[in-house]
């Protein structure tokens, strides 16, 4: 009997321990790890996330750096947004990425697969869990333990999509986080928690940076280890998914 396709949104981190029975988890990072290892991988680095506190051990070559979050916090100042990352020309060099999110991703469950997720490759990672997994638990990664909406709001249009593609949201958690933010827009996240810490570190250009860059890449970004790794196939941004109903994003567009 075939599994019954179904997704819930968790929108706190210590979701990825409560999604052990799940066929596939997601974590949701927009502001701003999860868009530097996405940007990272699109580039065709080689890409590790780590805890903040581990030492980045590998060859002289490698490039370690600090999430952007940390700028100006115990005298760090190391740090590394999407928006530096994309104007580098060392795409050669590896790239060993300390942050918040990269603790949360040490802690997921190891028998089973776990993606990072932004704006930058929504659709793709869409349509990559509607054709490989039944139970999928999308996770807003949120900032050491504290609620980040835009994180819940583009795990809202994860699920919505996944809605579109077949799989019913799992509880009613899930369907109101769909309804809640179905007419949200990207320029909202400009006016949360995390968008008004980047200000405050004079770091707007990174802030313009990821709201500007939505669905332009077809990089799958699943974790190995604490290495990112590409999950294939990958899909061209422009190109058809696995479903017929536009996106939410396609829908503004269009509009």
């Amino acid at each position: 009997m075939a599994q019954e396709k179904r997704a819930r949104i968790d929108a706190f981190a210590e979701g990825v321990w409560r999604s052990r029975d799940h066929d596939a988890i997601v974590c949701v990072d927009v502001i701003a790890a999860g868009t530097t290892l996405v940007t990272s991988m699109a580039h065709g680095r080689r890409t590790f996330a780590l805890p903040p506190l581990e030492a980045t051990a590998g060859p002289h070559e490698w490039l370690r750096i600090d999430d952007i979050e940390f700028r100006g916090s115990d005298g760090r100042d190391a740090t590394l947004g999407p928006r530096d990352l994309e104007n580098r020309p060392d795409r050669e060099r590896p790239l060993a990425l300390r942050s918040m999110l990269g603790e949360l991703l040490a802690a997921a469950p190891l028998d089973r697969p776990v993606y990072v997720a932004c704006l930058r490759n929504l659709s793709a990672t869409v349509a990559h869990l509607a054709a490989h997994h039944d139970r999928i638990a999308i996770v807003a990664a949120g900032l050491a333990g504290e609620f980040r909406f835009e994180d819940e709001m583009v795990a809202a249009w994860i699920a919505r999509d996944l809605r579109a593609a077949g799989h019913s949201p799992e509880d009613r958690a899930t369907a109101l986080a769909i309804e809640r933010w179905r007419r949200g827009d990207v320029s909202l996240i400009g006016l949360g928690k995390s968008a008004e810490r980047l200000r405050t570190l004079g770091l707007q250009a990174e802030l313009g940076f990821i709201m500007s860059h939505v669905d332009d890449v077809g990089t799958v970004c699943r974790l190995s280890g604490s290495e990112i790794s590409v999950a294939l196939p990958v899909i061209e941004p422009g190109e058809d998914a696995a479903w017929t109903q536009a996106s939410p994003l396609e829908q503004r567009r269009a509009s």
